[in-house]
């Protein structure tokens, strides 16, 4: 039987890309560039391979696909920030004296900050949750046990592979790394020994950027390359767009000087694929004028509202007056975008940008508009997310119903009693197989869902039924089958994947829809072929749904497209009227 690919769709794709579209979006000041700003000096080149990296810096392995670098010491001691310090200082020696004594180490010593992010490989293949470390470099010595005391006071001394000691407490999710005597690496439980990994056979530029992070007050670069995007998130990116997915790397970098710089460089490899990025890019920018546009309307429906008359109450002030200001955030951001010749600059295989200040204000000013243009962004990317994430839950649903298949030669039934009676769902029965089988065990599956003892557990839904897409109440789940003659989930009737004479592909295993029930409860969407099909809503996206179909794939199924005839073939198994999904 074909095993159904379960590792979850980075949904940090879509907010990296739009993160970059924001970035490059940030106008130039007319300053011209002579050399891309992400780019290494040929000549020092081979002097700076002879000195070694500095320590923070060394401790970010080489598998790592994302970096965030922040000179937090010499961004604080840097005279552009004189007006903030001074205020801080206004404060007085005993109050800054108290804020180094309440924390260990002390919070005046630190000077760097690192953030990485790994991902973990399992033997299987398939791909985990991104893994976060911190790494903190302080400037003076500290005593690795007080700080060990102070935030993980149960954890024990774990010695681990090449003499490396771990500080870790099953009582916590964080474990504790000291290098030594003047850094913190901060990572989740057992996950330590991931950093010191050295996979054979990927050629990451890492140290490069490394280089880079050394001369910049702020660093922020991920290694696109190494994302492992799925065939259905490529997919899903627009023909124009595509152009995009061929970045290898993009790198931020923040410079505290005469002016305040932000590079932004991103490396595709080739001069053929940037020139077709640069395209892809210009297309996007017309995207974001359109969606901004949209968002402009918005504000100003809300803004020139006939039914608000004046004069309105000061409670309505802050909302008013945001929408007058997010207005001409969004109209000059539009001017902007309107003109991406002029801001995006290509370089053989790079594209780049600069944006260079003359103060703190612009910058600020600068950060209000791009959060402008983000905000009608990051709402898509949520909603993509959001439907990434279903879709995976649903895979994984839809692998446990195989997997439960495999063991027990049959799909997975409610737990019903010696008479026939429903006692739970068949969520409850899968339950072994999404690595749930201790929750599993607290059941007493000679019991109703609602027993004194068997309700007690609805609160500890597992996530995998938690739907991101629509509103969320304590124990109810949108995952449900279709019960009834002729569906999957019949009453009294143990399916096996042979019987699905329609064709596996055809036929819809689970699906998300409203209302909502109680995830332990023997409730499923009622399917009788001679009645008309039950209200389906809430819906994750008006007419959209997500289902899963017995083979393990995903669909995105439009009801209104579909139609009710066409959606009761899908649902039965053995109509012997097999459809598929041209009509899409």
């Amino acid at each position: 039987m074909t095993r159904i690919s379960s590792k979850p769709a980075p949904a940090a794709l879509g907010i990296l890309l739009v993160g970059l579209t924001a970035s490059v979006a940030l106008v130039p000041s007319g300053d011209s560039l002579a050399q891309p700003p992400g780019s290494l000096r040929t000549s020092g080149q081979a002097r700076e391979a002879q000195v070694p990296l500095a320590s923070d810096l060394a401790l970010i392995p080489p598998h790592a696909f994302a970096l965030v670098h922040v000179q937090a010491a010499a961004i604080w001691k840097h005279e552009r920030m004189a007006p903030l310090r001074n205020i801080v200082l206004k404060a007085g020696p005993e109050a800054l004296q108290r804020l180094d004594t309440l924390f260990v180490p002390k919070i005046s010593t630190l000077d760097r900050i690192s953030v990485c992010l790994l991902e973990e490989e399992r033997q299987d293949g398939e791909v985990r949750e991104p893994l976060l470390y911190v790494i903190l470099r302080f400037r003076e010595a500290f005593d690795p046990q007080e700080v060990v005391r102070a935030y993980i006071p149960a954890a024990a001394a774990v010695r681990l592979e090449g003499g490396r000691t771990v500080y870790r407490s099953e009582a916590d999710p964080i474990e504790l790394w000291f290098p030594d005597r003047q850094h913190i690496v901060v990572g989740q439980v057992q996950k330590m020994p991931l950093l010191w990994a050295k996979p054979e056979g990927r050629d990451h530029p890492w140290h490069a950027i490394l280089r880079q992070a050394e001369r910049n007050h702020v660093t922020v670069a991920v290694h696109m390359a190494s994302l492992p995007i799925p065939e259905h998130v490529r997919r899903e990116i627009p023909p124009p767009f595509q152009p995009l997915l061929k970045m290898r790397t993009v790198v931020g970098a923040l410079q505290l000087a005469d002016k305040i710089s932000l590079d932004v460089t991103a490396e595709f490899g080739t001069a053929v694929a940037a020139q077709e990025a640069e395209k892809a890019l210009q297309a996007l920018c017309e995207l974001g004028r359109q969606q901004l546009a949209l968002f402009a309307k918005e504000m100003e429906q809300q803004l020139f509202d006939p039914k608000r008359q004046p004069p309105l109450p000061l409670s309505e002030l802050p909302n008013t007056a945001g929408a007058v200001v997010m207005l001409g955030m969004l109209k000059t951001v539009d001017e902007w975008l309107a003109k991406p010749q002029e801001w995006i600059k290509r370089e053989e295989s790079r594209l780049y940008t600069r944006v260079q200040l003359e103060d703190i204000n612009q910058w600020t000013n600068v950060v209000s508009l791009g959060m402008g243009l983000l905000v009608p962004a990051v709402q898509r990317v949520r909603e993509a997310a959001s439907r990434l994430s279903s879709q995976n839950n649903l895979k994984q649903i839809a692998l446990a119903c195989h997997n439960f298949h495999d063991v027990h030669g049959h799909l997975p039934q409610d737990i019903v009693d010696k008479n026939g009676k429903p006692l739970l769902s068949w969520r409850v029965a899968i339950l072994p197989y999404i690595e749930q089988e201790a929750l599993y065990k607290q059941f007493k599956l000679d019991e109703p869902w609602d027993s004194e003892h068997n309700k007690k557990l609805i609160e500890q839904m597992p996530k995998i039924y938690v739907s991101p897409s629509l509103p969320q109440f304590p124990g109810l789940t949108y995952y449900k089958g279709f019960s009834g003659p002729g569906a999957v989930f019949e009453t009294g009737k143990k399916i096996k994947l042979q019987a699905i004479t329609d064709g596996l592909s055809n036929t819809i295993l689970v699906i998300e829809a409203g209302p909502p029930v109680p995830w332990t409860k023997p409730e499923d969407i009622p399917f009788d072929p001679k009645k008309p099909l039950p209200p389906l809503q809430p819906l994750p996206r008006e007419t959209q749904t997500n289902a899963a179909l017995c083979d393990g794939s995903i669909r995105v199924l439009d009801l209104k497209k579909i139609g009710e005839k066409r959606l009761r073939l899908l649902i039965q198994r053995d109509d012997g009227q097999p459809i598929d999904f041209d009509f899409e």
